[in-house]
């Protein structure tokens, strides 16, 4: 928000405006990175571009670090993931964790909180203090990691028909 750019008609900062929007797949990384001013209605990192057209439809997600982040004056919506939710941010330093929760971490993975994730770990994988400023995620700290896995040109798909799966 800039005193010299449309600063008095705060609609211009409110409204789709985003401070970072990740592509529908692929891998981003946010490092030493200074946000400032993003009053209430604002928004600050989507991830998955385009994910909620279902002409432009994607079944991956992205995956996102973050490290040294700051944050100043920020009262807008922290996290919008679009489409499926299966985006990834690793925090490799902690500096996203206090914004979410007020907890000192070393590292953590933001991911959405689907209930295998968020029900059975609720005492690792915690939800936000303002669940609504960050689209129903959860934090797992350092304890818990989180890893998408997708498979690609199964032998025979027939041999996974009905299968349980568990991984540790």
């Amino acid at each position: 928000m800039s005193s010299s750019n449309a600063h008095a008609n705060t609609t211009n900062y409110t409204t789709n405006m985003s401070a970072v929007i990740t592509g529908k797949t692929g891998t981003y990384s946010l490092n030493n990175i200074n946000f400032y001013n993003y009053p209430a209605g604002s928004l600050l990192f989507q991830t998955c571009r385009f994910c909620d057209d279902p002409l432009k439809y994607t079944n991956l997600g992205t995956e996102v670090t973050v490290q040294k982040l700051t944050f100043t004056n920020v009262s807008g919506m922290m996290l919008n993931m679009i489409g499926l939710k299966r985006d990834v941010i690793y925090d490799l330093d902690g500096s996203f964790s206090a914004s979410f929760d007020g907890v000192s971490r070393t590292s953590g993975s933001i991911v959405h909180g689907f209930p295998h994730i968020a029900v059975f770990n609720q005492a690792e994988c915690p939800l936000a203090t303002t669940e609504a400023n960050w689209d129903g995620a959860v934090m797992c700290g350092p304890a818990i990691t989180i890893r998408r896995v997708w498979f690609t040109n199964l032998d025979d798909q027939q041999l996974f028909n009905a299968q349980n799966m568990k991984t540790t």
